[in-house]
């Protein structure tokens, strides 16, 4: 009987035959044989052994068919690795490409905003903080002495930005300082870049600009300055302070002119700006921002009316003989009867403030050897009247004479005081008072040169004639009736 070890060699043998016979001819004629034979083999093998034959190379086989799965795996995995590098090198390139652009970007929009906030090599541009480092020649002219015979002058002028308009390729700013208006003009030429323009446009409503200008009379008078006859052809802006961009109301609005005259004091807490009355700002509004407020013409004049009542006051008492005195404003006890006081603490002890400089006037005057005394001062009085026309703190303006033999005297001096200060103010604050009547309406004030006089009796007798009732002078127990 054929052994187990006889036929693995047996099977082994038919095998490289058969292998041997497919290499030399494709002709299946010439193996088939062998096949046959192989197969017979290798099922005598099993009929002895019981089990399959297994090829002692299938190992080897499926090693070498491993081996090859796995080359042709790191062979794709090198591709794919190729392949994805090219991929990652294009990506990076193009990221590359991207932050080359935004950077380019980035420069040229650092580049035109350092064009547009301007520098000390350019014709605009904010100015440095002012640190009292240095000095210079420099003159600033005031808006109100702008006239036409300042024509073909360089002048430099500081005031707030008013308004900014841009008509075409011309940029038209009002500039205003205090009372005072002025239209200053910029076009681009050969030494005005486009971006001056731009610089001048962006310009914060009531921000603080230097102006170097040339003054020019214009073919046509402005009609939107007070300087109707002159304007500026800029030549250089710098920016001292600038404004927020926001600001809690318009100048513009500010400045509209109210509707009427109002009565003396009016004043209604609800009244806010709104569209239906053109943008007006009210009176609320106007206390809770006074710093911008103050800013309007009508209340620079305003403030400037009252100094100069006070200087013709001052002016007029001191031609006389009248000597200035300054009363304390914290004293132990009330000053004159009629009106109550308000009281404090003056280091643990009681005081109040004064409601008149009355006693003090009369001790100097009248006591004290002076004759004629004037105070121009604070006056307090605790009256809880809450009406405009109740005040708890004013500026008193109090004169004491010493009447020689009529009080007539008394009321010379009064009259020719008051017509002194109504002619000083028609006189020197006549640019005042129109700013005033722009924005709050007024008739003239018409007053008498030498003011009009009557006696008691001159008076008693016209309000008898009116049906009036009249005690009798000579018999004060008699009525006259009509």
């Amino acid at each position: 009987m054929t052994s187990e070890s006889e036929l693995l060699a047996k099977i082994e043998a038919a095998g490289e035959e058969l292998r041997a016979a497919k290499s030399s001819s494709f002709e299946k004629a010439s193996w088939e044989p062998l096949l046959k034979e192989l197969l017979a083999a290798k099922a005598e093998y099993k009929t002895i052994t019981g089990k399959d034959y297994i090829n002692p190379g299938g190992s080897e086989s499926g090693g070498r068919k491993k081996k090859k799965e796995e080359a042709v795996s790191i062979a794709s995995s090198e591709k794919n690795k190729a392949k994805n590098a090219a991929k990652a090198a294009k990506k990076a390139e193009k990221e590359a490409a991207k932050a080359r652009n935004r950077a380019a970007r980035e420069e040229a929009a650092r580049s035109k905003a350092d064009k547009l906030k301007g520098g000390s090599d350019v014709c605009f541009g904010d100015a440095p903080l002012v640190r009292s480092a240095f000095t210079t020649d420099r003159v600033w002219t005031n808006v109100r002495d702008l006239t036409p015979s300042c024509a073909g002058k360089n002048v430099l002028v500081r005031g707030h930005v008013q308004t900014v308009r841009t008509v075409g390729r011309v940029t038209f700013l009002l500039l205003r300082s205090a009372l005072y208006t002025v239209q200053a003009v910029c076009a681009p030429s050969s030494s005005i870049p486009n971006e001056m323009l731009q610089y001048l446009a962006a310009l914060p409503m009531e921000s603080v600009v230097d102006a170097s200008a040339t003054v020019t009379l214009p073919p046509e008078q402005v009609s939107g300055a007070t300087q109707k006859m002159v304007e500026l052809q800029l030549r250089e802006v710098r920016c001292v302070s600038r404004a927020d961009p926001v600001l809690p109301f318009q100048m513009e609005d500010a400045l509209r002119p109210e509707a009427a005259e109002t009565d003396v004091g009016a004043y209604d807490a609800t009244t806010e700006s709104s569209a239906a009355e053109g943008g007006r700002v009210g009176q609320e509004m106007r206390l809770n921002y006074r710093w911008i407020d103050l800013r309007t013409p009508a209340n620079q004049a305003i403030f400037r009316i009252e100094a100069m009542v006070g200087t013709l006051f001052r002016e007029y008492l001191t031609s006389v003989d009248f000597v200035e005195m300054h009363s304390p404003k914290l004293i132990a006890g009330s000053s004159e009867g009629g009106s109550d006081v308000f009281k404090l603490n003056y280091f643990d002890r009681g005081a109040c403030l004064a409601q008149s400089p009355q006693l003090y006037k009369q001790m100097a005057a009248a006591c004290g050897g002076f004759g004629r005394v004037y105070e121009v001062g604070p006056v307090f009085r605790a009256e809880n009247s809450n009406t405009r026309r109740h005040l708890c703190e004013f500026t008193g303006l109090d004169l004491e004479m010493v009447i020689n033999e009529h009080y007539f005297e008394v009321l010379d001096v009064l009259s020719s005081l008051f017509v002194y200060i109504f002619d000083g103010i028609k006189k020197r604050c006549s640019n005042e008072l129109e700013r005033v009547r722009e924005q709050h309406p007024f008739e003239d004030l018409i007053y008498l040169e030498k003011t009009f006089r009557l006696t008691y009796k001159e008076g008693c007798d016209l309000l008898k004639e009116a049906g009036v009732e009249q005690v009798s002078i000579s018999q004060p127990d008699v009525f006259f009736t009509s």
